[in-house]
């Protein structure tokens, strides 16, 4: 029989979360009872499979019978791919957990760089990155703030960036930004991640975090995804 390679993955992929998923109670697989039809047809595939193993030669080739037609034959090709085509509209859409909100997957080499370059964690740069602009170097708030740490046209001219929407340009200024910000307030990352967000003289202003909704909220989300996701 012809194996659909992209479903067969798709499958090997399920049943591997599936794996996972059931060890914990709370946690459904991805072949539920919803997914039932999924589930015959995918045994129906793999005992034809099996079957199919056993008129191949030791050489890996079939061995065609004489007695086959070719009308049979196509009808055994359609019959196949029949059945792929059933069996991909039953799957459920994968859900596998995406590995760039804790890698930042294409910059980990350069925020390792940079956390060491500049004495700075280096799940503090990434939450700061997922927390500014989810990972897109090519992001552009309303407010001008440009590429993945979100740097500030003036900022970024200040640290000599000339393509802030380049990542390896991005993360460095971000990372050395966010290091004089940690200095200039004795180490305490909740200040400096608040000026991060408000402006030095924001905090200055109010003597700590400003009262800001959108800063205390930016503090607080940046901190927990450090916590909860990159350690």
């Amino acid at each position: 029989m012809t194996v659909n390679p992209s479903i067969m993955a798709q499958l090997l992929s399920l049943s591997l979360c599936s794996g996972i998923q059931n060890q914990s109670s709370d946690q459904q697989s991805p072949f539920s009872s919803t997914d039932h039809d999924a589930t015959q047809l995918f045994g129906s595939l793999l005992a034809m499979m099996m079957n199919d193993s056993y008129s191949t030669s030791g050489s890996g080739r079939s061995i065609p019978s004489e007695r086959a037609s070719s009308a049979s034959s196509i009808s055994s090709t359609n019959s196949d791919q029949m059945l792929w085509q059933q069996l991909a509209d039953t799957l459920p859409a994968l859900n596998i957990a995406d590995s760039s909100k804790k890698s930042d997957s294409g910059y980990d080499m350069i925020i390792q760089e940079m956390s060491t370059k500049y004495s700075v964690p280096a799940p503090l740069i990434r939450s700061v990155i997922d927390t500014e602009s989810g990972g897109n170097p090519s992001a552009t708030s309303s407010s001008g703030a440009m590429g993945l740490m979100q740097l500030m046209p003036s900022t970024a001219a200040d640290l000599g960036v000339t393509n802030p929407y380049d990542p390896a340009q991005n993360i460095e200024a971000g990372t050395r930004y966010l290091s004089q910000l940690i200095k200039r307030y004795n180490g305490d990352n909740r200040l400096a991640l608040a000026a991060y967000n408000a402006g030095s003289g924001a905090v200055q202003k109010y003597g700590g975090i400003p009262p800001f909704p959108e800063t205390q909220a930016y503090v607080s989300k940046v901190l927990s995804k450090v916590q909860q996701t990159y350690v």
